[in-house]
């Protein structure tokens, strides 16, 4: 398992890498246009100010998905980045998505739950890779 850093301060912020190399969080930011481009600028920033302190206070922009341990969302007008804290100083982002509806935000959730699971495997393994942005 890849994981690429997004942003390195205080904290590490990653994000997974697929088997052909390509990051989907990124693409998903670089891939939004219109007002959803500014939202990803956005994004960006708020996973910069996490990078630096580890959190946001501010439920506006992060908070924690009620009814999934330890899952946060980064937000945005229109889009989300789902995000767990791992082991030394690491935030991993899981995915992007546009707003989900209320009922729909548990099944992302879910989605960072896998993803964390397959960290810890993968570390406990031996098989945990971390590159830097390209």
């Amino acid at each position: 398992m890849r994981l690429r850093v997004v942003r390195r301060a205080k904290w590490c912020v990653l994000t997974p890498v697929g088997e052909d190399g390509r990051c989907g969080l990124l693409e998903f930011l670089e891939g939004l246009s219109g007002e959803m481009a500014l939202d990803a600028g956005r994004l960006k920033r708020r996973l910069r100010v996490l990078s630096e302190l580890g959190s946001i206070r501010n439920e506006g922009q992060s908070r924690a998905i009620e009814g999934a341990d330890g899952i946060f969302e980064v937000k945005g007008k229109h889009v989300r980045a789902f995000y767990f804290n791992y082991s030394g100083y690491r935030i991993v982002c899981s995915h992007g998505v546009k707003k989900p509806k209320k009922n729909q935000v548990l099944a992302e959730a879910a989605k960072a739950e896998r993803l964390r699971v397959e960290v810890a495997r993968a570390e406990r393994e031996g098989r945990l890779l971390i590159e830097e942005e390209e």
